[in-house]
């Protein structure tokens, strides 16, 4: 019986365990609806064998994933997509790589890795947001999201923060980050624990089980809902996803560092960054925002 691929993925995505497996999952949605709206691959929509997938296709896919994704998107699902055709060579289910192209080169989708194209809250508009509250809102996620605000936590890792890696006495938390750990020197992040974040904890939080999690937390989807709806309340108009706490964090602590004269490692080490070309995307958009306001006083002085 021929393979289905579609089935074939789906089947690795189940038995997958890592953090990025629902990126691995909008990867193959992608590629089916990628099949299912290319008039020349649309046959395939349903069903296609593993070697029917070849560098042509591909291609158009890493084409197909740039118009439609924003920012790292199609750059971040194409590499899961290719780790899949990877394990699919690897046990002879493809007799060659589709990701290479005929002059034997690597089909890649190229970003500029220095620049931060996803928005990021300034810290005008996080005094907004907190100053705004709607109807039914979603404690758990309000407050979740502004400690990812004040520590650049990932979505994955605040969902996860439990009560026992917290020091209370000398006020200190840690946590080890589900994306790079086990392969990162700098995996593990430690950070002061301030008035604020103990502020969103809720009330008595040194006296909670230390197994016990810190947020009680909906799905992604519903807790990306409820951001929505708050940041519309807020009149920000901004396409604001929990990870553009993270980047607001940096930003923010990029240009405290620049004001203050604190080293950028400081705000590396906050991150957990492994490398610091990707702490340094923070102050280009303190750069970039420097530039705008030198334009918008050049405006009112001409």
């Amino acid at each position: 019986v021929e393979v289905n691929f579609l089935d074939y993925m789906q089947d690795y995505i189940v038995s997958y365990s890592k953090a990025d497996v629902r990126v691995l999952q909008m990867a193959l949605n992608r590629f089916k609806t990628f099949l299912r709206d290319t008039p020349e691959y649309a046959t395939f929509a349903g069903f296609i064998k593993p070697n029917q997938i070849d560098c042509d296709m591909i291609e158009a896919f890493t084409e197909y994933l740039q118009h439609t994704s924003t920012g790292e998107g199609a750059k971040t699902i194409y590499q899961r997509f290719k780790k899949v055709i990877r394990y699919a060579v690897a046990n002879d289910v493809m007799r060659k790589n589709p990701c290479i192209n005929k002059q034997g080169q690597n089909i890649t989708i190229k970003v500029d890795d220095g620049a931060l194209i996803k928005d990021v809250l300034s810290p005008e508009e996080i005094k907004m947001m907190i100053d705004t509250h709607y109807p039914k809102e979603n404690l758990q996620v309000r407050n979740a999201f502004l400690f990812s605000l004040n520590t650049g936590m990932r979505w994955c890792d605040v969902r996860d923060l439990t009560f026992g890696q917290f020091d209370f006495t000398n006020k200190t938390f840690a946590y080890n980050q589900n994306k790079t750990k086990g392969h990162s020197t700098k995996s593990n992040v430690s950070l002061p624990l301030t008035d604020i974040l103990l502020g969103l904890m809720g009330e008595k939080p040194e006296a909670r089980g230390k197994d016990e999690l810190v947020f009680a937390l909906p799905s992604h989807t519903m807790a990306l809902k409820a951001l929505r709806r708050w940041t519309k309340f807020a009149g920000i108009d901004k396409h604001i996803t929990f990870h553009c706490a993270r980047h607001s964090f940096g930003t923010n602590m990029a240009s405290t560092a620049a004001q203050k004269g604190f080293s950028i490692r400081l705000v590396q080490d906050m991150l957990g960054h492994s490398s610091l070309r990707y702490t340094e995307r923070y102050t280009r958009v303190v750069d970039e925002q420097k530039k705008q306001a030198m334009a918008e006083l050049s405006k009112m002085m001409g």
